[in-house]
């Protein structure tokens, strides 16, 4: 035996405290005080009174030392009353009589109030009795913690054991089982006023939740059926780009079915090297990762895996004499697949750092490759029509991304990220009962896109749906939008292929395996990254358009530079006649090329003019400008080009501030090495293509899209490829940075395997 202060402070609160203190939470109230003690927790903070309470060490219980009025309270039968259908509370001790009184009533409401116990509460509407004490609700997950963690009554007259949750019962629960529930008197009261109906009623339906928060070390594992893709016309280039078909495919199907897994990774102490020792407890966990200008943040660390075991392809081809029609007919080809997304959410502000996917696919050819992406936005930028909507379509979602600290009830409905749900009600799988919701894609059909659709079985302590259905269609620039206003429809023929594109497919979950320890979001750390540390400065930034006809380069990883190109035109006599007079009359370059090759440099450089007349030139250089060392090859005009638009022109750092980023130590690792752009001692290797791109809108885009976003300016980039061979294997990275502000937007790497 040993001796312990007393507390007020219930088992979910100390619990609470545990949590935030990153201490087990398992174990007797006595436990809890002891352990929260010795983590340097003051009396003061645990609200340790001077009376004393004696600890039971072989039952592990608190007994603690009451008044002999109290004493004889407790050891009288718990009782329940009727009388005052309005406001019932829990159970209420007698006076040494047996008899009630107004008096102690009150005296017991009081000391309700002092110890935190919960209070219920029945208003007119009988059916939604429970109303928890607001002081008991530290969070979301304390709350769920209360509805199906029996502890959360701290009675020191008699324990009530841990109930199991109702929707994972065989059998419907007796009236005892009923009875241990925190919100058993509610339960008792509508049963008896209601009758065997209300019975079945309460034994047959689900709680309201709130769902549930991960936890490092997460993992749910399912199984994928009933796969189905289908990409018809332009929506088909991305995809067979990495294959070498003679064919021109107009048409491709995929069904695909296999398993699955959802994780989180149980982050070690190895991985919080630059955190100080009292912060590595906290945010144990965690792990570091790199940004897209290169700094390092700590963030939670998911992955997603799918090995697709059963894939079938089906190929059409054009047919007919001008080669517009798809035939009916098609190829097929069996195969299978096998990816890894990994994506890392930086603490603080629960912005996504980066994403990074390996993949396998083999179908006609095995093809290997790595993606890695920074979350830029695509031709719209902040409106990200489809941002959100990927990563929910493509895996079991994160219910708390969808739904937040939402109450999941019948008839509940909200919007979060783009989307809108609403529960349908509740559903049977595998003989559980879950929350049937369904979900919708509003940007898509606001913009007049198409539609996205996510039905979703959801029970609780799962933190992604036990099962998805997934309905995905894109409609293409020719579909038809005659229900859409004037600008949805430009802006749908605007930023989409022609053709469709449609995803569907189902996840069911076949085991989950919880992790024991929160994810932290919000918590501050040590050596986070500040904005003003990251990306150029005002100084960086530069105006060209005012004095110059082309971007910024002053690169020195190169032979030559972009100023070297533009004094070759000028060395080309005639045969560059239009793109001489256009850039020495306040025309500009807005794309360029260069790549070397045994000591050869092969330009692209293409031009726009005054008149909005472009056109390109394609030529050798082989030392400092002059009419010996710049060979003219072709040139020739472009059909579709932007305006001439200097206002357009943004701010753009100059190539060698981006070289330098890139070639920084440690910065940007995976351009480095047999797959990368660069050899390990930071040089280009033999072969790599550098290219810059500036855009700016017309003035029929400005009309329209500047409804949605910003036209003032416009954008430019830096892109940067390798291809080579290895014996029979054919590679290729591709880099992208923006120049505006510097920042790599990712980059790719793929193999063919014959």
């Amino acid at each position: 035996m040993s001796d312990s202060m007393k507390t007020p402070l219930t088992v979910a609160k100390l619990k609470a405290f545990c949590t935030l203190n990153d201490l087990p939470t398992s174990g007797k109230k006595a436990e809890l005080i002891q352990r929260l003690l010795d983590s340097g927790m003051s009396k003061s903070e645990l609200k340790i009174e001077g009376a004393e309470v004696v600890i039971d060490e072989e039952q592990g219980e608190v007994v603690e030392s009451e008044t002999s009025e109290t004493s004889e309270a407790d050891e009288e039968p718990e009782s329940f009353s009727l009388e005052d259908e309005s406001t019932i509370s829990g159970p209420e001790s007698e006076s040494p009589k047996g008899e009630k009184t107004e008096d102690s009533k009150a005296k017991k409401v009081n000391e309700s109030e002092e110890s935190d116990r919960i209070s219920l509460d029945i208003d007119d509407e009988i059916l939604n009795p429970v109303v928890i004490d607001e002081d008991i609700v530290e969070d979301d997950e304390i709350l769920e913690a209360e509805i199906f963690d029996a502890e959360i009554v701290d009675s020191p007259a008699e324990e009530i054991k841990p109930v199991e949750n109702k929707i994972q019962k065989e059998t419907p629960p007796t009236l005892v089982d009923i009875l241990k529930e925190p919100k058993s008197i509610a339960v008792l009261c509508a049963i008896l006023i209601l009758g065997g109906g209300g019975y079945w009623f309460f034994s047959q339906s689900l709680n309201p939740m709130s769902v549930e928060s991960l936890n490092y070390g997460d993992e749910m594992r399912y199984v994928i059926t009933s796969g189905a893709f289908l990409a018809t016309d332009e929506f088909i280039e991305p995809v067979i780009d990495y294959f070498d078909f003679e064919e021109e495919v107009c048409r491709l199907e995929l069904e695909f079915s296999g398993i699955g897994s959802n994780s989180i990774t149980q982050g070690t102490s190895s991985d919080l090297a630059s955190q100080s020792s009292a912060n590595k407890a906290k945010l144990l966990g965690a792990v570091p990762a790199r940004g897209s200008y290169g700094g390092e943040w700590l963030t939670i660390e998911s992955v997603t895996n799918y090995e697709l075991s059963n894939l079938l392809a089906k190929i059409h081809e054009v047919s007919g004499a001008d080669s517009s029609i798809c035939s009916s007919s098609f190829v097929t080809a069996n195969g299978n697949a096998d990816l890894t997304l990994t994506s890392w959410t930086e603490l603080t502000d629960r912005a996504t750092i980066a994403t990074h996917a390996d993949w396998d696919l083999d179908l006609r050819e095995q093809v290997q490759g790595v993606v890695h992406s920074y979350g830029a936005g695509g031709i719209l930028g902040d409106l990200d029509i489809l941002g959100p909507s990927v990563s929910m379509i493509t895996q079991p979602i994160e219910l708390k991304e969808l739904f937040g600290n939402d109450f999941i009830d019948n008839d509940a409905s909200g919007s979060k990220n783009g989307w809108n749900w609403r529960v349908l009600g509740t559903d049977t799988i595998s003989g559980t009962k879950m929350w049937k919701i369904v979900a919708t894609q509003s940007d898509l059909e606001q913009y007049c896109l198409g539609s996205a659709t996510l039905n979703l079985w959801i029970e609780p302590n799962n933190p992604w749906p036990t099962q998805q259905v997934v309905d995905v269609s894109i409609s293409g620039a020719n579909a038809d939008r005659q229900g859409c206003s004037a600008s949805t429809q430009f802006l749908g023929d605007r930023v989409l292929p022609e053709g469709e594109l449609k995803l569907s497919h189902t996840f069911t979950s076949t085991s989950l395996t919880r992790g024991s320890q929160s994810l932290d979001y919000g918590a501050n750390y040590d050596n986070r990254p500040r904005g003003n540390e990251l990306g150029p400065t005002d100084d960086d930034k530069l105006d060209w358009t005012a004095n110059s006809s082309h971007a910024r380069d002053n690169g020195d990883l190169r032979q030559f530079t972009l100023e070297d190109a533009v004094a070759c035109i000028d060395n080309l006599g005639g045969n560059a006649s239009g793109a001489r007079s256009a850039l020495q009359d306040d025309g500009y370059v807005y794309r360029s090329t260069q790549t070397e090759n045994d000591g050869v440099t092969v330009w692209n450089v293409s031009w726009i003019d005054r008149g909005d007349s472009s056109g390109w030139v394609l030529f050798n250089q082989t030392g400092e400008a002059s009419q010996e060392n710049c060979t003219y090859t072709t040139k020739g005009p472009h059909d579709d080009t932007s305006d001439w638009n200097r206002e357009g022109v943004p701010e753009m750092v100059e190539f060698a501030y981006i070289e330098d980023q890139l070639t920084a130590s440690g910065k940007y690792p995976g351009l480095y090495g047999e797959k990368g752009i660069f050899t390990q001692s930071g040089e280009y290797h033999d072969n790599v293509r550098v290219g810059h791109l500036i855009v700016t809108p017309t003035s029929a885009v400005n009309e329209l899209i500047s409804n949605f976003i910003d036209t003032g300016t416009g954008a430019s980039t830096m892109d940067i490829s390798r291809e080579w061979t290895d014996g029979p294997y054919e590679h290729r990275t591709d880099v992208l940075i923006e120049l505006n502000d510097g920042r790599v937007l990712g980059w790719n790497y793929f193999r063919t395997i014959p």
